[in-house]
């Protein structure tokens, strides 16, 4: 029973962490990419251990797997070196995987992920709004 407990946390600690991650106002350019993927491969974990069937099903899933063309073909297209490989592309399929997870898990679960999502969306629009009457020429800094 306390394992089961501690994995429900951990997957969902993960989570957050992983959105503030993706989400957050400076650019994740500057973050090392290997702190998102060890982060997302540590969420896999645990959310491997709480429900193998649905991590199984989520992977032969049509939509994770639309969204792992465009990584795979870049991957593909930057061997030859004509064409750099972004780390941003990634992100896109481990964001599927994430909501894929989280959104045939109960309402609640998913009604509260929302809300931090949303609420920290809106914490930045407001902070960026009064920075913004403070110094006009954020702005084209921002841009």
């Amino acid at each position: 029973m306390r394992d089961r407990f501690c994995s429900v946390q951990l997957d969902s600690v993960l989570f957050y962490l992983l959105v503030f991650l993706v989400i957050n106002p400076i650019s994740y350019a500057r973050i090392s990419s290997l702190f998102i993927f060890l982060g997302f491969l540590f969420w896999l974990i645990f959310a491997y251990a709480k429900n193998t069937s649905k991590i199984r099903k989520i992977i032969g899933n049509p939509v994770f797997l639309t969204s792992c063309i465009f990584p795979i073909t870049l991957i593909f297209f930057s061997w030859r070196a004509d064409v750099i490989f972004e780390k941003r592309c990634i992100l896109d399929s481990m964001i599927v995987m994430l909501m894929l997870f989280y959104f045939h898990s109960d309402r609640n679960s998913i009604h509260i992920k929302s809300s931090f999502i949303l609420g920290y969306l809106f914490i930045i629009a407001i902070y960026s709004s009064y920075m913004l009457l403070q110094d006009p020429m954020i702005s084209r800094l921002m841009a």
